[in-house]
């Protein structure tokens, strides 16, 4: 896939969780306020100066380093993956990183990350 195809497929995605999301949460009974809400979080809008939206990135963030970044190693080209581990810093905040550094990893995990982090 092409970069510009991952970051269409990307805006893709949000766009359907946001709408998803907002059609059941509708369905129950939420206010539209919090519709809305919800929908700005899915979006990741004001994604720098939205705390909560930030708690969600991080929390995006440390779920893929702790459950899905062997996978993701596996099927990725090792410099394609320390460009991946990077961008993915770059997106967390301080505590965040913090948490992640706390993490277990294998020991081909830990020498990309550390190639990432150079």
């Amino acid at each position: 896939m092409t970069r510009a195809g991952y970051l269409q497929w990307r805006a893709e995605l949000k766009q359907f969780h946001a709408a998803k999301s907002a059609g059941i949460l509708r369905e129950v009974g939420y206010t539209e306020d919090l519709v809305e809400r919800v929908q700005e979080l899915n979006l990741k809008k004001n994604l720098a100066h939205d705390p909560e939206c930030q708690v969600l990135e991080d929390a995006l963030c440390l779920v893929t380093l702790q459950h899905q970044l062997t996978e993701l190693i596996d099927k990725t080209e090792g410099e394609k993956m320390v460009s991946i581990l990077q961008k993915t810093w770059k997106k967390m905040s301080p505590a965040a990183r913090e948490q992640a550094l706390a993490l277990q990893f294998s020991e081909r995990e830990k020498e990309l990350l550390q190639r990432a982090l150079a």
